[in-house]
């Protein structure tokens, strides 16, 4: 399977970008979120961002992304370089999680805080984080997908919103 990982802060469009792609070139896109949450539906809370077992919830990931390899020629991956994590803030998503998915190329979805800030209010009710904090957290997923991609060898492409259109055309030579 042909995947593209598309990883970037809560709200800043990557369900977007993505859709507005899969549907454009008639691939298929999934939510890493959405994969774990049909692999062991407690695993991802519904109210809230951070989960209780990062580990774990890559196992499921992977695992999902396995079975998809089945039936799937290429894929859009939406998810994130770094995550909230219970009790412990923010972390890194590890390369190793990256190197087991085994994508073809990275994206990474950035925005402004102030943008993102107000689509997490408008799409959950509220923000867990302030504009400061967001812009904060924006970087360290950006630094985690730059990263991955140095370690692993695995091209990224960084782009905002704003770029659909050069995303799609970028996404239609790289995937098709």
């Amino acid at each position: 399977m042909k995947l593209i990982f598309v990883g970037g802060f809560y709200g800043v469009g990557k369900t977007t970008l993505c859709s507005a792609g899969a549907q454009r070139l008639g691939i298929e896109h999934r939510s890493a979120s959405a994969l774990i949450r049909e692999m062991d539906p407690s695993s991802i809370p519904l109210q809230g961002k951070a989960v209780a077992d990062l580990d774990a919830n890559q196992r499921l990931l992977i695992a999902s992304v396995r079975q998809l390899e089945k039936t799937v020629s290429t894929m859009l991956l939406d998810g994130h370089y770094a995550i909230a994590v219970k009790e412990r803030g923010f972390e890194a998503i590890p390369p190793a999680v990256f190197s087991a998915l085994r994508p073809m190329a990275l994206v990474h979805v950035s925005g402004s805080a102030d943008a993102i800030y107000q689509q997490l209010v408008a799409r959950d009710g509220t923000s867990a984080w302030d504009k400061d904090v967001v812009s904060q957290l924006q970087r360290m997923d950006l630094d985690q997908a730059r990263t991955v991609s140095a370690q692993l060898g695995i091209p990224l492409r960084e782009t905002n919103l704003n770029e659909q259109e050069e995303f799609i055309g970028w996404l239609a030579t790289a995937a098709c």
